[in-house]
């Protein structure tokens, strides 16, 4: 008989398998949203994109294009590291919550 009381446990081999995949799956999903919506803008008369966020965006996905790249290598090699998973993480949460404050530094740059 299975023990339920037992709780599953966060910090798994399955689990940083699953987190890898969906950071991959994120940044690639960022990567394909940004090439979209600018194309798309590029098509219109009139830009929903400011000025000041046209170069700002490019370096965000970038960003999410070495994220996907190395989740991807990881991925592929089935070699995994929880320090690169939550680097990632970090990363795209620092981009998503805190873009304001890379336009500006960009900008300023």
């Amino acid at each position: 008989m299975r023990d339920t009381s037992k709780k599953p446990e966060l910090l798994t081999a399955k689990s940083l398998v699953i987190m890898t995949k969906f950071m991959a799956i994120y940044a690639a999903f960022h990567i394909v949203t940004i090439v979209f919506k600018t194309y798309a803008d590029s098509l219109s008369e009139e830009s929903t994109i400011l000025e000041a966020y046209q170069t700002p965006i490019y370096v965000v996905a970038g960003v999410h294009l070495m994220m996907l790249l190395i989740c991807g290598a990881m991925i592929m090699f089935e070699k995994y590291f929880w320090v690169v998973t939550i680097a990632c993480i970090m990363i795209s949460l620092y981009t998503r919550f805190y873009f304001d404050d890379i336009v500006t530094w960009i900008n300023n740059f």
